[in-house]
């Protein structure tokens, strides 16, 4: 039961922690490394369409930066985390599943007192 906990927790520090190492990690220059740069822009690419998604941005909910200020990130500096991050979506996921463990459990406490009673 402890994994259906961890998963959510652990997409949510993605989401969290991604925005910044993307922006201190850059990609080789296309001049000198034509094919590491392809696949660094790629790569970072698809990171951020994972994170839009985690974070229902890409659907329409609105980011942390548009719904809550002050914004860790300022749109010229880093546009893509100032438009794609959201934690709300997360970390309702991680709540409902720590009530879940919780209720789950609860009932099997519940079982196991029954059991000993009969």
């Amino acid at each position: 039961m402890i994994k259906l906990i961890l998963i959510p927790l652990g997409l949510m520090l993605f989401v969290m922690v991604y925005p910044f190492v993307e922006y201190n990690i850059d990609c080789p220059s296309a001049m000198y490394d034509l094919s590491g740069n392809e696949g660094c822009t790629h790569t970072k690419h698809m990171l951020w369409v994972v994170v839009a998604n985690l974070s229902l941005t890409e659907y329409g909910f609105p980011s942390d930066c548009e719904a809550i200020q002050p914004c860790w990130w300022a749109a010229e500096n880093n546009p893509d985390a100032y438009d794609s991050v959201s934690m709300v979506p997360m970390a309702f996921v991680a709540g409902v599943m720590i009530c879940l463990a919780k209720v789950r459990e609860h009932e099997k406490g519940k079982r196991q007192k029954l059991r000993r009673l009969r």
